[in-house]
Formats: C-alpha cells, structure tokens, sequence
C-alpha cells in the first residue's frame, strides 16, 4: 500500500452501517395487529430459532476481522464465520471470539466453494478484496444461485 492509498483506520463499532447491519440481523419484532390476534389465539408450541449465521468473507484480512470483531461485541449471539484462505489467522480469530464463531475457507474466485458456503448463511459481510476490478460478480452470483 501506498500512503495515499490506505484506507483510514476506523473503529467499525462506531460505524453507522455496522450498526446497520447487526439491526438487520436482529429478530424482527411482531407487528401490534398480530401480537393482538396472537393473545386470543391458543398458543402455539415455540422451536426456539437459532441465532442468524453471518459470513465473513476476507474475515482474515484487517477490515473483515474488525468487522467480525464488531459483530460479536455488539451480538455475541450471533454464529460467525470467518470466511478466508488463511486457515491459521481464520482459526486463531474464531477462538478469540468464542465458541459461536467458526473458520470456514472459502476462495472467493471459486464458485462451487462460494455455493457451498452460503448454503446455510443467513446475511453476508462481503470484505475480501480486491474486487473493484473483477470482471465477473462471483459472491453476489453464488448468493443468487444458493436463495
């Protein structure tokens, strides 16, 4: 990196996407009109949901493991994968937030391993890069395949 080209350094915390983004994983709230019909009705057996799993990807790489850092603090509930090529930074951060977190390698290039990969995800922080130059859109492509 050059000087004039590095990013600056930004406490994703105080971000108002990232806050943005961990509002959209949290569990909607039910609309008044049905938490009152929801009172009469008899009640249903409750599945207890499991916690939204958010891919990482580049969750090796300094922005997405801030970001991945970021999501825990403000979501500890939350199931994060650490998705990247560096299995030893991706395992070693997945430890470091707890046992909710996981490494999952993922080449970005790779459609079939993107495909797999966002089988069962249900939001994707896309922070792997460079990309501004890539011909073809292969997360945003596997992303479709997979819905």
């Amino acid at each position: 990196w050059h000087g004039w080209l590095r990013p600056p350094r930004v406490n994703p915390v105080q971000c108002s996407s990232m806050a943005a983004m961990v509002r959209a994983c949290m569990p909607l709230r039910t609309p008044p009109a049905a938490a009152s019909s929801a009172a009469t009705a008899p009640a249903a057996p409750s599945k207890p949901r499991s916690s939204a799993r958010v891919l990482v990807l580049g969750g090796t790489g300094r922005v997405g493991g801030s970001t991945a850092t970021a999501l825990s603090k403000l979501r500890p509930d939350l199931n994060i994968l650490i998705g990247g090529r560096n299995r030893e930074k991706g395992e070693s951060l997945a430890s470091e937030l707890g046992e909710q977190s996981e490494f999952v390698k993922i080449d970005t290039g790779n459609a079939a391993m993107l495909e797999k990969a966002l089988e069962d995800v249900d939001l994707v922080v896309h922070t792997a890069g460079p990309f501004q130059r890539e011909a073809e859109c292969t997360v945003l492509q596997a992303a479709i395949s997979t819905k």
